[in-house]
């Protein structure tokens, strides 16, 4: 079911913590779902829901594919030392998983 919940580009500007002219530049590229009422934009729950999605996406594959050209051109000596970091984990123990679902939970409380 669609959400009918609005923001507007101060309230999206601040939940990210960043200037309200990003914001207007991502709709003015149209990247980020927006809908104009007189003079003033309204940005849809869904439609900010989509780009966070979507750019969340964009990101863990860039930094997984950054991470495994890391660890191809480290020396022996690093890869060593990236194993034993990465197997050393206790198994009882919970991470935070680095997911957009997670990353949507963290910012809209869903």
């Amino acid at each position: 079911m669609a959400s009918k919940k609005v923001y507007t580009i101060g309230e999206v500007a601040k939940k990210f913590g960043v200037h309200v002219n990003t914001v207007r530049n991502l709709i003015r590229r149209g990247e980020l779902q927006a809908v104009k009422f007189g003079t003033s934009w309204r940005i849809p729950h869904d439609g900010l829901k989509a780009y966070v999605s979507n750019n969340t996406r964009k990101a863990l594959k860039t930094l997984n594919e950054s991470d495994a050209r890391f660890k191809a051109n480290a020396s022996p000596r690093k890869q060593a030392a990236l194993n034993v970091i990465t197997t050393s984990a206790p198994e009882d123990v919970v991470y935070p998983v680095n997911s957009p679902r997670y990353i949507e939970e963290d910012l809209f409380g869903e």
